[in-house]
């Protein structure tokens, strides 16, 4: 046993400190967890789709205030369509958002679509928390008489 270890006096003290600073070391690197999401039109391949890593701030936010962060974020040349595309949608009467599956609405908290998840980078397992959303434009169909 060493002295850290022991139960009784000073060192005791000392043990719950350092277990205490443990505690707030880990519970911030969950809080510190990448927050990655990405936006597709719905007729648009999962490659095309505008991937972002959002502030930590964002999981408390809407769906809407996602959308914008991704949609107004500096969008490179080739993202350029998608960026269209997506605030076309996003602007069509009767827009579907799905995220990670679920049907969403703007006004809904993003934290209830979070999914955890892990990619193997370069033999090292990297954690992160995911949103993949999908927003389709209901199209209007028929014919007249």
């Amino acid at each position: 046993m060493t002295g850290l270890q022991k139960k009784d006096g000073l060192e005791n003290s000392v043990y719950k400190s350092i277990k205490e600073q443990e505690r707030k070391v880990l519970g911030s690197q969950e809080e510190t967890t990448p927050l990655i999401a990405t936006a597709r039109p719905g007729l648009a391949d999962s490659e095309s789709a505008l991937m972002r890593r959002l502030p930590s701030s964002y999981v408390d936010k809407s769906v809407r205030d996602v959308l914008a962060y991704i949609v107004d974020s500096q969008v490179k040349d080739s993202e350029a369509a998608t960026a269209a595309s997506l605030k076309k949608e996003l602007g069509a009467a009767g827009s579907v958002i799905v995220i990670n599956g679920k049907n969403a609405k703007l006004t809904d908290k993003v934290s209830d679509y979070i999914i955890k998840a892990n990619k193997d980078v370069a033999g090292k397992k990297i954690n992160y928390q995911q949103l993949e959303i999908e927003v389709s434009a209901v199209q209007q169909g028929g014919y007249r008489i």
